[in-house]
């Protein structure tokens, strides 16, 4: 029923009726992708969200998958109702706007504190270090959380 409610392609649907099932996500993950969503969940707050907060974080990331693939801004508008609606504001937009100039990983790592994001730059491939750099060298040079020897030591550690 899930797959059918994503839309998910019908081989997709059919297919655990034969007992073929997808590799759990965590399967297919590299290190630095499972230890940055083990933080994310972490941090997530133990009451349930509303659901409003969880319709809009679909409407999100539909409308980014769709932009992604190629839907015009009109064609967006037209699958997305909630955006007519004007259901989207101003953090949603920018949260919309992180999520298309970003990979997942980037995008989780961005949202993660300078400590949590140097934790994932350690257990990190080098292809995801050279994608990652630049995000955390900003954030660890923004921080106002770090004291300067802690800047400089991570900084060093990212060279």
């Amino acid at each position: 029923m899930k797959l059918r409610d994503d839309a998910a392609p019908s081989w997709k649907q059919v297919a655990p009726c034969f007992g073929i099932t997808p590799v759990p996500l965590r399967m297919s993950m590299s290190p630095a992708q499972e230890l940055a969503s083990e933080i994310i969940a972490a941090s997530m707050p133990a009451e349930p969200r509303t659901q409003s907060s969880y319709d809009r974080t679909q409407l999100i990331k539909q409308a980014v998958k769709d932009i992604k693939a190629g839907y015009s801004g009109q064609e967006v508008g037209a699958r997305n109702p909630g955006i007519d609606k004007a259901v989207l504001n101003a953090a949603a937009a920018q949260t919309m706007i992180e999520r298309l100039q970003y990979t997942p990983l980037q995008f989780q790592v961005h949202n993660l504190t300078p400590e949590a994001a140097m934790r994932v730059w350690r257990v990190a491939t080098p292809a995801e270090q050279a994608d990652l750099k630049g995000i955390i060298e900003s954030k660890v040079a923004n921080s106002k959380a770090l004291t300067e020897p802690e800047k400089v030591a991570y900084l060093n550690e990212l060279k």
